[in-house]
């Protein structure tokens, strides 16, 4: 180490305290901070929290206040925890606590996959697959003869939130910083908190003196070399120093003259950067080691973006922006004016054009050209309300704390309330918008003041008609929008753009005397300068190996054979299709494989923005799908080359090495109108129904929350909404094409995902009508077990829409109960019969509740119990119990029968907690428990409680939030009942606010 480096080691080391560690050690260790006052007097309670600014202890009714809850309050102040592994997608999400943060590792990366069967009398684990399969053949013949193994084992897989077994040999047993080992869970959870807890620590300066703290000059690379070494020091074995040499090396000094900061290895090895642009945390290489690396970099100096980016003022964070087009030609003074029109912060720009003219490649041209003038560029795709809402939301997780989980309107405020923040300037670019309503509520209300633009692409001439722009008065569009409606190329850019694209190697200023350039402006002509057709033409020269004089050759022999055979389709002209891209692509299909061709009919029916390698390839049995199996890699790779070549699809890989897909909506539109042929169009639909099939979770059999399903519902969501929307196409094209049970059980699937997860992007009830109109088509029995399923889902959703709709909520629990009751009679042994007909019984009640009819719902609740306590123990039914107790602390509550209704309550929220932990159901039950304890006039206890879910549900749902706004309420009229009128009026003044802006959300 350099003189220099130990001299700012020396400097680093006077910020910490020398304690006993590990080993009876000597080492460097930082303390929290001691409060600003002497807490063991009663008299001094309660004050001011120096780093919150609020009055502690938080709890009104508390009066004392030991060491040990002051440190507990300060930790949940400097939230010091963060998850450790890489690629996480909630890596910027920082914890309080240290077991809600190992809590996070253990639920999403430190557990193993288990199959389980959920019949009743089994309720069994089984640790692989091929136990499983064993385990339904030898016991549950019935259901092997209803669905196939493969589906049964997918839609039964889940993750143990058990620690794994061979935790003790695995790389999840060392520590990632001083690679200490460790052989339980427990000890590496104290091990790695102390670590993080000591970095965060770093930030706290009240021990340094004030030389050193007046010191700025400590190179941020020598403190943290510093910091690696203390903290391996630390937990260095005694006796073991040849075992950990290697984390002792000297470490080599590589600065990067661009930042500053030592690129580094806790092994003692310092690597340089892959490359000058800022680390992405979502970056599979992107470590616990990168973010100590950025937090001090954050915390020494350098510009602090929101979610925790570093930008300097040359630099440009980019967030789901597609790669640059090294094709791009022309569209200058296009780009000129796009710019002219949202250089200046707080204005929006509509380009708009015909399919295939270019718009997503123009946007994408202006964000890498133009990306010095924006500290972020973020792209969100999407052609529908629901591809919007998820791709926003994504890009969301990287820019702010929030978990991708929680709930959708509070997420989408929270985001948006991110960019209106933003003190650097920023760029939303919104591709392939249908309508302004898609978009509408993800642009920040109060855009004229923010430092942002709004740049959109659209098919749509008019994408906002007068109306809107009158009755928008918060928001005044007509002052700072701007359209540029893309024209086709001229003669001169088409040429130039189709010769450089069939030799690489050819400049733009090259091309005038090219001996091939007037041949290419009469195929521009032809083409009518679409960027995408002529793209197109250049794919096929140069995998067909063909010249500009052979492709004209081969267009007028398909003119002549077109002419003679058959009429222009008028499907064509209603879909938006031109004519030249109808021809290039008969032309291009012409030489394509069978197999290509059947790929690329699949990916007509798909989500044609992000297609994931792992949907179409994977171990399939049909032999439908044997052409995708995963043991043809090559013949995969020669399809996906032969349809990238020909310009009819894009190649996509992230920065984890995914690989995806895109496909243009007009080519989408036109294989699916190529494909009208009945039995085409049902050999490729069925093919992507197995796909998405496979691939997205099966609804719980009993109903119940499944938020371990969601991440991998969300990824796939939107191939449903594909397959949806070409039902939509296929009733003009195909109006006879098959239905299948598997469609409608997929679409009944995404229904009970959108209600479970609350995704209000997607229309639940949609998914659920198009389910019971093909199973009305297949004269499916109306009193089958998925006619009930979707009978109670229904239900749930109208519940969900209020007293309009609450008589068909009503009518529909009552067919449902129908059903569930005759499927019963037919088998009463089946306890999984008898469970789900007692769901749909408590759900009948509950919506007698809403009437008022507590008798009948009482009756209703405590027969289900006698049910419940045959099958078997709370501990084992913890979910049915819990639901029981609720309901009937419910009505206990209407009946003025109090100390029963908190009995019931307690135990509701004791049970819940066992079954979810302290998740969001647990916090509502909890809501109603301090609700009613407020009835009995213990108004201290009910604010305490109250103050305590509140700052639940801020923390795992943020304020806006319409089931934190209760919450809100709920505190002030506690405050209001203890007659602190000015805490009761600020929060209620709060809660108007957060209301407001939440109903404008939803509205």
């Amino acid at each position: 180490m350099t003189t220099s480096s130990a001299d700012s080691t020396s400097r680093f080391s006077a910020r910490t305290r020398s304690l006993r560690g590990k080993n009876d050690q000597d080492v460097a260790r930082r303390q929290p901070p001691d409060p600003p006052v002497a807490i063991e007097s009663e008299m001094n309670l309660p004050f001011q929290c120096q780093y919150c600014c609020f009055e502690v202890p938080l709890e009104l009714d508390k009066h004392s206040m030991t060491k040990a809850d002051w440190v507990d309050h300060f930790y949940l102040d400097l939230r010091p925890y963060s998850c450790t592994f890489e690629g996480c997608i909630n890596a910027q999400k920082l914890f309080g606590e240290k077991q809600h943060w190992f809590q996070h590792e253990l639920e999403h990366h430190r557990s193993h996959k288990i199959w389980y069967c959920a019949k009743l009398e089994c309720k069994t684990e089984f640790n692989t697959q091929q136990l499983f399969e064993q385990h339904l053949e030898s016991q549950h013949q019935d259901l092997v003869a209803q669905m196939s193994l493969d589906l049964l084992a997918e839609a039964s897989q889940k993750l143990s939130l058990e620690p794994q077994a061979s935790f003790e040999q695995s790389e999840l047993s060392r520590c990632p910083l001083c690679r200490a080992p460790y052989t339980e869970h427990n000890e590496w959870k104290d091990h790695m908190a102390d670590h993080l807890e000591q970095f965060a620590l770093l930030v706290i300066d009240d021990d340094v003196d004030a030389s050193v703290a007046e010191d700025d000059d400590i190179p941020r690379g020598d403190m943290l070399h510093a910091f690696v070494a203390e903290q391996t020091q630390r937990f260095a074995p005694q006796g073991s120093q040849k075992e950990h040499t290697v984390m002792h090396q000297e470490p080599v000094e590589n600065t990067d003259p661009a930042t500053g900061v030592d690129s580094f290895d806790p092994t003692g090895r310092f690597d340089p950067p892959d490359s000058d642009d800022a680390r992405d945390p979502r970056e599979a290489d992107y470590t616990w080691k990168d973010k100590v690396s950025q937090f001090l970099a954050i915390n020494s100096g350098a510009a602090n973006q929101p979610g925790g980016f570093v930008a300097t003022a040359t630099e440009t964070i980019q967030l789901g922006v597609p790669e640059r087009n090294t094709d791009f030609i022309g569209r200058t003074q296009e780009l000129k004016n796009l710019h002219r029109s949202i250089s200046e912060p707080g204005h929006i720009c509509i380009v708009s054009g015909l399919g295939g003219v270019g718009k997503t490649a123009t946007a994408a041209e202006y964000a890498h050209r133009y990306e010095k003038v924006y500290s972020h560029v973020i792209w969100v795709e999407g052609g529908t309300h629901g591809g919007f809402a998820d791709g926003y939301n994504l890009i969301g997780t990287k820019i702010s704390g929030l978990e991708y989980q929680t709930n959708q309107i509070s997420f989408t405020l929270e985001v948006r309330g991110a960019l209106e923040r933003w003190d650097d300037t920023w760029l939303l670019i919104f591709d392939n918008v249908e309508a302004w309503d898609d978009i509408s509520q993800y642009i920040p209300r109060g855009l004229p003041k923010t430092k942002g633009s709004v740049l959109i692409t659209t098919r749509e001439r008019v994408l906002i008609n007068r109306e809107t722009l009158i009755e928008t008065q918060t928001h005044p569009l007509q002052r700072i929008l701007h359209q540029i409606v893309l024209e086709p190329l001229t003669l001169q850019e088409g040429a130039q753009l189709l010769l450089c694209s069939i030799d690489r190697n050819l400049e733009p200023k090259d091309v005038p005397p090219h001996p091939d350039y007037g041949l290419a402006e009469n195929v521009t002509e032809l083409l009518e300068g679409l960027p995408l057709a002529l793209s197109m033409v250049a794919g096929y020269c140069r995998a067909s190996r063909a010249s500009l004089e052979d492709f004209l050759e081969l267009w007028d022999e398909r003119e002549m054979f077109q002419s003679k055979i058959k009429q222009p389709n008028e499907l064509i002209t209603d879909y938006g299709l031109n004519h030249s891209v109808e021809r290039i692509w008969e032309i291009s299909i012409s030489e394509l494989t069978v197999h290509a061709r059947n790929l690329l009919e699949i990916l007509a029916f798909l989500d044609p923005d992000n297609i994931q390698k792992e949907l179409l390839v994977g171990n399939h049995a049909e032999a439908y799908l044997e052409f995708l199996h995963s043991s043809e890699t090559s013949m995969f790779k020669r399809m996906i080359r032969q349809l990238h070549g020909r310009a009819l699809i894009d190649v996509k890989t992230d920065k984890q090495g995914r690989e995806s897909y895109r496909i243009l909506r007009v080519l989408q539109r036109k294989i699916l109108i190529d494909i009208s042929n009945q039995l085409k169009f049902n050999s490729a639909m069925r093919k992507a129904t197995s796909l998405v099939r496979k691939k997205f979770p099966v609804a719980p059999l009993r109903q119940v929350p499944a938020p371990q399903n969601w991440s991998q519902c969300s990824e796939y969501m939107p191939h449903i909404l594909s397959l949806l929307r070409a039902l939509e196409v296929a009733e003009k094209i195909a109006p006879d094409f098959e239905r299948t049970k598997t469609l409608a059980k997929l679409f009944y699937d995404a229904a009970f995902y959108i209600r479970d997860r609350q995704a209000i992007e997607y229309d639940g009830l949609s998914y659920l009508s198009r389910a019971e109109t093909i199973l009305d088509d297949l004269s499916i029995d109306p009193k089958s077990k998925l006619r009930a399923d979707i009978h109670v889902l229904s239900s749930l959703l109208y519940s969900d829409m209020g007293s309009p709709q609450r008589d068909e909520s009503l009518r529909r629990l009552r067919l449902a109960l129908e059903v569930r009751r005759h499927i019963y009679d037919t088998k009463p042994s089946d306890r999984d019969s008898d469970v789900l007909l007692q769901e749909a019984a408590m759900n009948y009640g509950i919506q007698l509740l809403d009437r008022h009819d507590f008798a009948g719902a009482e009756a209703i609740f405590e027969n289900c119990l006698k049910h419940y306590r045959a099958w078997d123990t709370e501990e084992n039914m913890p979910f049915e119990y819990s639901k029981y107790y609720y309901n009937m602390g419910i009505v206990r509550m209407w009946q003025e029968r109090l100390p029963e209704a908190i009995g019931f309550l307690t135990r509701s929220t004791e049970l819940t907690k066992e079954e979810f932990g302290e998740e969001r159901q647990y916090w509502n039950k909890y809501f109603m428990l301090a609700c009613v304890i407020a009835q009995t006039g213990d108004f201290q206890k009910a604010l305490s409680l109250h103050l305590e879910i509140l700052a639940a549900k801020i923390n795992q749902l943020r304020k806006h939030s319409k089931e934190t706004i209760p919450s809100i309420y709920a505190v002030g009229m506690m405050y209001a009942h203890l007659d602190n009128m000015p805490a009761a009026m600020r929060v209620v003044l709060l809660t108007f606010i957060h209301t407001a802006s939440t109903f404008e959300e939803s509205n």
